[in-house]
């Protein structure tokens, strides 16, 4: 006979699944493409910072200093290893959290409780982005959800 889980619990460990496997392939990515691509480096930098100084309005200097950073004008290469880094250890806790979840194991959910702090930490992050909304939204919904009754399900 199988394990019982809730749906919320099958649908969070199959989307940690999924994001540690896209984590790693686009992180590996837009890291790779980034020290790779000079071009694509000026691109972003041109861009966001276009985007950011049209719509964004008032706090000019806050807006120049994440156009200088993505263009690589007040960071080094290591920030961008230290980006891949991150992106190697969110993947590293996002995979076997799911995994823990999908077996209802007690270990599972408090690893993915960790994942749902970092994930959290993430999104304030980047939140300026507007993609920072997503991993903040997860992070809250997943807290939230595995603190409550479920955590009774769990082994």
């Amino acid at each position: 006979m199988g394990v019982y889980r809730p749906l919320g619990v099958t649908i969070i460990s199959i989307l940690l699944i999924i994001a540690a496997a896209l984590i790693i392939i686009g992180g590996t990515i837009l890291v790779y493409a980034v020290l790779q691509s000079e071009y694509l480096n000026l691109s972003l930098s041109y861009w966001i910072g276009y985007e950011l100084f049209i719509t964004g309005g008032g706090d000019d200097f806050m807006l120049a200093g994440i156009s200088g950073f993505l263009s690589g004008e007040q960071t080094d290469i290591y920030i961008w290893y230290g980006l891949f880094v991150c992106f190697l250890i969110y993947s590293g806790l996002s995979f076997p959290a799911g995994i823990g979840l999908f077996y209802m194991k007690n270990w599972g959910r408090y690893l993915a409780l960790v994942v749902s702090i970092f994930s959290m930490i993430l999104g304030v992050i980047t939140i300026f982005w507007l993609v920072g909304l997503i991993p903040l939204g997860f992070g809250i919904g997943m807290l939230v959800y595995l603190v409550g009754d479920v955590k009774y399900e769990f082994q």
